[in-house]
C-alpha cells in the first residue's frame, strides 16, 4: 500500500498508536489473519477521541465488516445506539456474534443491505454517521446521508486519500482510476460547499471530518 505519509511519520504514528490499547486484541488479530479490512491503530484512537468528545446518542455506520469500528465507538459511549450498514451477509452474521460477545446486542441495529438502498428508508436524525463503504460512492452516500444529521452532528469519512492516489495521478493504475477520479471529485464537492466545514487529515488511508457551519 502507498503510505500517505513519509515512512519516518507514519512510522512514529504507528507506534504512538500502538501504544493505546483498545481491548479488541481478538477481532485485530481476526482481521489481520482473514484479511478483513478494519480501521487503522490511528484512525481507531481519532474515532475513540471524536466520541468521547462528542457523546453521541445515535451513531450511522457504512461498512460494518466484523464490527470492529462499531463496537470500539460503543465502548467510548456505551449509552449510545449504533446502526450500521453491510452488504456481505457472512460479514453481517460474524459482526452480530461480535457484538453480542461484547455486551452491545441491545445497543446495536443490524442491516443487511446495500448502504446506497438502504439510506433511502432510514428516517431518524444521527449525531454522528461513520462512512467506510464503497469508496468509489461516497459522493452518492454523502449528498443522501446529510439528511440524516442532526444540526450539530459530524460525518466521518475513512479512507479518502485511497493509498495516496487522490492526491497523485501517477500512483493510480488503470483498475483504480475511475475509485481514485470520484474520491477526488467529492472532495473537492464537498470544500467547495459553503455549508460545510470540513478538514482532511493523514491519518491511516486519509480521514475527512464534515460538519455544517
Amino acid at each position: 500500500m502507498q503510505r500517505i505519509n513519509k515512512d519516518y511519520i507514519y512510522e512514529l504514528i504507528k507506534n504512538l498508536a500502538e501504544k493505546s490499547k483498545t481491548d479488541l486484541d481478538e477481532l485485530e488479530k481476526y482481521a489481520d489473519e482473514n484479511n478483513v479490512p478494519i480501521v487503522t491503530k490511528e484512525v481507531a484512537n481519532f474515532l475513540r477521541l471524536i466520541i468521547k468528545l462528542k457523546k453521541p446518542r445515535k451513531i450511522l455506520e457504512f461498512g460494518t465488516a466484523i464490527g470492529y469500528s462499531g463496537i470500539l465507538m460503543l465502548n467510548e459511549s456505551k449509552d449510545a445506539h449504533l446502526t450500521t450498514v453491510e452488504i456481505n451477509e457472512d460479514m453481517f452474521h460474524i459482526a452480530k456474534e461480535n457484538f453480542k460477545q461484547y455486551g452491545f446486542s441491545k445497543n446495536v441495529k443490524q442491516i443487511l443491505d446495500d448502504g446506497k438502498i438502504a439510506v433511502d428508508y432510514l428516517n431518524e436524525k444521527f449525531d454522528i454517521i461513520f462512512i467506510d463503504s464503497d469508496k468509489g460512492h461516497y459522493k452518492d452516500y454523502f449528498v443522501r446521508v446529510i439528511n440524516l444529521l442532526e444540526k450539530d452532528g459530524i460525518i466521518i469519512l475513512d479512507n479518502v486519500l485511497y493509498k495516496g492516489m487522490v492526491a497523485c495521478e501517477d500512483l493510480v493504475p488503470k483498475s483504480h482510476r475511475t475509485i481514485a477520479n470520484n474520491m477526488r471529485d467529492f472532495l473537492e464537492y464537498v470544500c467547495d460547499k459553503d455549508e460545510f466545514i470540513s478538514s482532511v487529515l493523514p491519518l491511516g488511508d486519509g480521514i475527512m471530518l464534515v460538519m455544517r457551519k
